[in-house]
């Protein structure tokens, strides 16, 4: 005879005792859980996080920081995300701009409180990506609005622009 551990006999024990109706009900087959990456949902990702361009190439969900260009001079901080779904995502966070005075590479970055929007869901090797993205902050008290795209701008290289 074959043995059972001892929470299968308490549960065996109690659909026994419980009548005909339970131990029936309680035989039938709970569906399977599903735990393959496969069978999940998709997630949207983001392109353009990181620290330098080689971060912009990968992709993201809810990344800390977003990046433009490979130039360096503006790029998005400390993201809180109050939302993030199939078709938008919405984000706080800190704004960096180069005034590139007298150049970019000798210039002051100012900082400021910026709303990003992420909408324009597209595909890319089989998997959906935002490539549209408004930004809203306000510059010495007037307010400024940018609308981004991740493409190649007319070149090769892939970028918010």
């Amino acid at each position: 005879m074959r043995r059972i551990g001892r929470t299968a006999a308490v549960v065996l024990v109690a659909l026994l005792s419980a009548g005909p109706a339970a131990a029936a009900t309680a035989a039938t087959p709970a569906p399977p859980v599903v735990t393959t990456a496969a069978a999940r949902p998709a997630v949207t990702v983001v392109y353009g996080f990181g620290d330098s361009p080689i971060g912009s190439w990968h992709a993201a969900v809810r990344p800390g920081g977003i990046s433009f260009g490979t130039d360096g001079t503006h790029f998005i901080r400390h993201l809180t995300w109050s939302s993030w779904q199939p078709l938008a995502a919405r984000a706080a966070g800190r704004y960096y701009i180069d005034n590139c005075v007298p150049d970019c590479a000798g210039g002051t970055y100012h900082e400021y409180r910026v709303t990003m929007v992420l909408y324009d869901v597209r595909v890319h090797h089989g998997r959906d990506y935002f490539a549209g993205m408004t930004l809203e902050w306000d510059q010495a008290g007037t307010v400024r609005q940018e609308t981004l795209t991740w493409g190649t701008h007319g070149g090769t290289a892939v970028f918010w622009g």
